[in-house]
């Protein structure tokens, strides 16, 4: 009994010590798919991801949800490493350390700003969706696929090529270069879409496939292998479509009876020039 006495207290100070340690490390992400690390752990479906734990993708893709923006996907390729981190700004600072990043950020939810940053590069997101990619341990490339990014040199590497002041604008389709020693290369034309690599061997795949291949903007390699939102979304317009068509069945169905049974009293109202009134007996034959 005695033990039963001292165990809810017990219990209350382990809850209060866990949670204070869950307050130390705010949850900034989720893992939804593929296997890899966070902070050198094997990552499991559902994980939450604290904040500056290094994200490592094993030999397939990886992908992460922003816990606090739901609608925001980060899709690593083979052998990529990020770290999330916020700032007093409500800003969401998202770092590739290595290989190869897709950004899928919609809504960025409560966040007043979301910036990727690789060794060169400091690309503030409005809402888009966008390649990254790690080219060497000292250059950047960022292929938009649609929406508007504006790119920076990273604070220190403006201050050191004395270009604090110089920023471009990207627009779909459109890519750009980055390094320590050169700063911004010049703006490329994308031809094809820029595709996330799904395999651990990779050279040079997201300029190349942005900028010589022709076609296919509407295919997601990346996102349709990780079981992302394209199926739910598509999904979702499908169910959309068929409640539109069962409203518009129904709605036609109410005007096609209404209209019907107005079309009828004014009808008879032409015919009888009233009411239609019951039809009278003929007069019986005369006496």
């Amino acid at each position: 009994m005695y033990f039963h006495r001292l165990s809810v207290p017990l219990a209350m100070l382990a809850l209060s010590a866990f949670s204070s340690l869950a307050g130390a490390a705010e949850q900034l992400g989720i893992w939804q798919f593929g296997t890899g690390t966070i902070a050198a752990a094997p990552a499991v479906v559902g994980a939450p991801i604290a904040a500056d734990s290094t994200i490592a993708s094993g030999q397939g893709v990886v992908r992460v949800t922003l816990a606090k923006a739901p609608k925001c996907h980060l899709v690593m390729s083979p052998n990529s490493v990020i770290r999330l981190q916020e700032t007093a700004g409500n800003h969401l600072l998202v770092y590739l350390d290595q290989g190869v990043m897709q950004a899928n950020i919609r809504d960025k939810g409560p966040y007043a700003e979301v910036h990727v940053l690789g060794a060169a590069l400091d690309v503030r997101v409005t809402g888009t969706l966008f390649v990254v990619e790690r080219v060497k341990a000292d250059t950047d490339y960022i292929a938009l696929v649609d929406g508007k990014v504006q790119v920076n040199l990273r604070k220190d590497v403006a201050v050191a090529l004395n270009e604090q002041d110089k920023s471009i604008d990207l627009s779909a389709r459109q890519g750009l270069g980055g390094s320590l020693g050169g700063g911004f290369a010049p703006v490329d034309t994308l031809t094809g879409r820029p595709q996330l690599p799904v395999t651990a061997a990779r050279s040079g795949v997201i300029r190349e496939t942005g900028t010589t291949t022709n076609g296919g903007w509407d295919e997601d390699l990346a996102m349709s292998l990780t079981g992302g939102d394209i199926f739910g979304d598509l999904a979702g317009t499908i169910l959309d479509e068929v409640r539109s068509e069962i409203t518009n069945q129904v709605s036609d169905q109410v005007i096609n009876d209404v209209t019907d049974q107005i079309t009828d009293t004014i009808v008879q109202q032409i015919i009888g020039g009233g009411p239609q009134a019951p039809l009278a007996s003929p007069p019986g034959p005369p006496n």
